[in-house]
Order: C-alpha cells, then sequence, then structure tokens
C-alpha cells in the first residue's frame, strides 16, 4: 500500500512545485485527499484507500465529485462540479467541517465527518473519518 501511494506522490510532485506539502499530506494518519482547483484530485494517500477502498491509480487526476458521489444528511447531492466547497475556496471563505454520505469503491455509502483545508493555492485537503467513530450516538445526521 505505502509503495503505491508513494508512486503517487512521485507522480504529483511533477505537477506541483511544494514536494513538502505532499510528503506531509501523504504521512498523515487521517485520510486524506487533495483536490485542485479545476476540482482534480492530486493526491490520495494509505489511510483514504483503507478508508473508502479506492488505489491512488483509480482516482488521481479525476474529478472529486466524480469518485466521491456524496450526499448530505438530507440525501441530497453534495459533490458536484463548483461544489460549495469549491466556490468557498475560490472566494476565499472558510469551509466548515460537515457529514456526508460518500460512496466507496464496492459502491456502498459510508458516513464520514469531512474537514477542509483551503490553501492559499485554492487547493483543497478534505480530511476524512468515520462518522461513527468520532460521533456520539444520536449526535450528527
Amino acid at each position: 500500500m505505502q509503495k503505491i501511494c508513494g508512486e503517487a506522490v512521485s507522480r504529483a510532485r511533477c505537477h506541483y512545485a511544494d514536494s513538502q506539502a505532499f510528503d506531509m499530506l501523504a504521512g498523515v494518519t487521517e485520510a486524506a485527499c487533495l483536490v485542485d482547483s479545476s476540482q482534480c484530485i492530486r493526491l490520495w494517500n494509505a489511510p483514504a484507500v483503507e478508508l473508502l477502498g479506492f488505489r491512488p491509480e483509480d482516482v488521481l487526476g479525476r474529478q472529486c465529485y466524480e469518485v466521491f458521489r456524496s450526499k448530505d444528511c438530507h440525501g441530497r447531492p453534495f459533490c458536484r462540479r463548483h461544489c460549495p466547497v469549491q466556490c468557498a475556496a475560490a472566494r476565499g471563505d472558510e469551509v466548515t467541517a460537515r457529514e456526508l454520505f460518500v460512496m466507496t469503491s464496492s459502491h456502498g455509502p459510508r458516513h464520514l465527518s469531512v474537514a477542509t483545508v483551503v490553501f492559499p493555492t485554492t487547493w483543497v485537503v478534505h480530511l476524512l473519518h468515520d462518522a461513527k467513530r468520532r460521533t456520539p450516538a444520536g449526535a450528527g445526521c
């Protein structure tokens, strides 16, 4: 698993000069996904593979909304072209954490808590957590 993700980081470095940021994100223990301003996935770390089942070679370069196909707590589609997160990032607004149902590689939804960090370049990093493990009973969705 680490070898695959390491190769993904190496390929991503060809597109972006800031290899330290990629090394940091690839090494975090949380599932992390870096998305560029055109909504293409540029980094997918090993914990993201474990959480959602997609391998880096299956997601790198693809549109994030095509991979995640998420819905909010009311069943409405959330991830899409020009999603609220991407629009907020482009405006320089703060992006709040949210809970979503995200599709896995086995096509079943998984309830996730998603925190997002916006870089000045309008890259966004989504940090993904299993909501069942983080949310007390009765809270959240």
